[in-house]
């Protein structure tokens, strides 16, 4: 497991498949607030084709009794899929091999805060928006999540502080 932060887009690439002891899942652990929406944009060189090469992409809450929250089936050779966490938690973001690849081959992640541009574009015309009305939601949505993300950062602060101060306490004792 990785542990991974996303700040406002984040990449990286893994290798699944072939000889992997692991079976080929790899699984990164993601920190960020309730309800945290983020899009997951991918390059599956493996996939298509006629190949039936297929992978399986998994967000699960790790609080909540590995609760599963999303599962997408990775068919195409790139895609977006759109997420949202559930608690204020870790939870793990798992790419799995479906069935056996018989090579290794390298999966591409791009992860980025916040909603799609199709999220936009929906609202846009679902609420009649022009382009000024449509760029002061993101940004206010922008706004939202960066102060949601200082709130959370601030409670981990002070939950490992009183960990620390604990620690020290019984240190001290000892």
């Amino acid at each position: 497991l990785t542990l991974l932060k996303i700040s406002f887009s984040s990449s990286f690439q893994f290798v699944i498949g072939g000889d992997d002891t692991s079976n080929g899942e790899e699984c990164f652990i993601l920190e960020q607030p309730q309800d945290t929406a983020f899009v997951v944009r991918y390059k599956f060189p493996g996939a298509g084709f006629g190949s039936g090469s297929a992978a399986v992409v998994t967000l699960i809450d790790v609080a909540e009794a590995d609760k599963e929250l999303f599962r997408a089936r990775v068919e195409e050779q790139q895609g977006v899929l759109s997420m949202t966490t559930g608690t204020e938690s870790q939870h793990q973001l798992c790419v799995k091999p479906e069935g056996t690849l018989k090579k290794p081959v390298v999966f591409s992640l791009s992860l980025s805060l916040g909603h799609s541009d199709t999220y936009y574009e929906e609202m846009a015309a679902a609420e009649h928006l022009d382009r000024l009305q449509l760029e002061v939601v993101k940004l206010t949505d922008q706004l939202a999540q960066i102060l949601d993300e200082a709130d959370y950062m601030k409670e981990r602060e002070v939950e490992f502080h009183e960990m620390t101060e604990s620690m020290h306490r019984n240190a001290q004792w000892w």
